[in-house]
């Protein structure tokens, strides 16, 4: 090895000596508690006036500890209940917002879709809705594909009825 190398592994050494703790020893951060966590490493919550976490202070007694940790869970769960009310109000609020006709049709309004002119027409108000905005564009696309659906099924009764009457099934 040669003397730059050294001059050079021995500053690097230095250096990492004046970064790092010794070993087994905790940085110390005057704003961290100086106490360390269950797994070995530095407690990363913030000191108070005795360099402690309210969690690792010694001068605090474990009933007042419990006693603080069941304050917070029910504050926690007030906080949610208050929180699901305000979001189940927004959703109340959003749907009585909402034209109607943004919404799917009602099961007793199924159209008419037996012959393809009726299809067709179906499709030309659905057109109309979606460009007024009476309609969501997502909802028109599935009644689209139900329409498509029906139509098929109408030309396979056409083919089959085309086919009984050219065997000679007659009218």
């Amino acid at each position: 090895m040669s003397s730059q190398e050294s001059d050079h592994s021995e500053l690097a050494k230095l250096r990492r000596a004046s970064v790092a703790p010794a070993a087994g020893a905790l940085p110390v951060d005057p704003s961290r508690c100086r106490s360390a966590a269950k797994s070995g490493a530095p407690c990363r919550a913030g000191a108070t006036a005795s360099g402690y976490c309210f969690r690792h202070d010694p001068a605090i007694s474990a009933e007042t500890k419990r006693a603080a940790s069941a304050r917070g869970q029910k504050s926690l769960q007030q906080r949610l209940e208050r929180e699901k009310a305000a979001l189940a109000q927004q959703r109340a609020q959003v749907a009585a917002a909402a034209p109607g006709a943004l919404l799917p049709p009602a099961l007793g309004d199924v159209p008419d879709w037996s012959t393809p002119t009726k299809g067709r027409l179906f499709l030309q108000e659905l057109a109309v809705k979606v460009a007024a905005g009476r309609i969501a564009p997502s909802t028109a696309k599935a009644l689209k594909d139900l329409v498509d659906s029906s139509m098929k099924i109408v030309d396979l009764e056409l083919d089959a009825e085309l086919m009984r009457r050219l065997q000679g099934g007659g009218a």
